[in-house]
């Protein structure tokens, strides 16, 4: 994670079953160029395509 923060400057990483590793030990290690977001949804389901 590393390697791509600093050598490959990654913009986005989508991480699905380890959010903490990102959340606490790479903001940490680079404040202000790491940051935790949390996106949500909400299922709509309509009958016939409606």
């Amino acid at each position: 994670l590393e390697y791509l923060c600093q050598g490959v400057k990654c913009q986005t990483l989508f991480v699905t079953h380890y959010p903490n590793v990102t959340a606490r030990e790479l903001e940490a290690h680079f404040p202000g160029a790491i940051g935790n977001r949390h996106m949500s949804f909400i299922e709509d389901t309509r009958l016939n395509g409606g």
